[in-house]
């Protein structure tokens, strides 16, 4: 496991909870975070493939608060996750700086979500450390959990549930 290989690797202290969580980097490499639970975490890069991801939606276009139509690219996650589910929205173009605190837009987006399946409350933007020029990441509720599962996503909290 992720938590697992950080910790062999001397980043974590053994026997210390941890939570993993992955960052697609538009260069296709995949920036990782280990977060340990009560604070710190260490960031580290890894490999980005195909088989990480699943596309919840292709492309369409919405618009932003000052009318501007942008074409959406793609809405993906990864294909397993420790509970906390990230949502990935690729940009064909630059948005503008703060464009993920943009209450219309990320309305369009969770609308075009219910639009493909997804049935539960709105969500908004994840951590502002991980928007990038062209990426919106959103943070899922719990209630994003079985619309995942139905498109392959794999919970691995559950195997500690036990």
């Amino acid at each position: 496991m992720l938590e697992q290989s950080a910790q062999s690797a001397g980043s974590i202290p053994l026997g210390m909870p941890a939570i993993a969580v992955q960052a697609p980097l538009l260069d296709g490499c995949l920036l990782r975070r280990i977060r340990t639970l009560g604070g710190a975490g260490w960031w580290y890069a890894g490999t980005m493939t195909t088989d990480t991801d699943i596309e919840l939606s292709g492309a369409f276009q919405a618009k932003d608060s000052n009318g501007r139509t942008l074409d959406v690219k793609a809405i993906r996650i990864f294909d397993e996750g420790y509970g906390i589910i990230d949502v990935y929205v690729e940009f064909a173009a630059k948005l503008e700086p703060g464009a993920y605190k943009d209450s219309v837009l990320v309305r369009q987006i969770i609308e075009r979500l219910r639009a493909v399946g997804y049935k539960g409350p709105d969500f908004s933007h994840s951590d502002p450390g991980l928007q990038e020029s062209r990426l919106i990441v959103l943070e899922a509720p719990e209630e994003f959990a079985p619309f995942a599962k139905s498109r392959g996503w794999k919970n691995l909290a559950e195997e500690f549930d036990e």
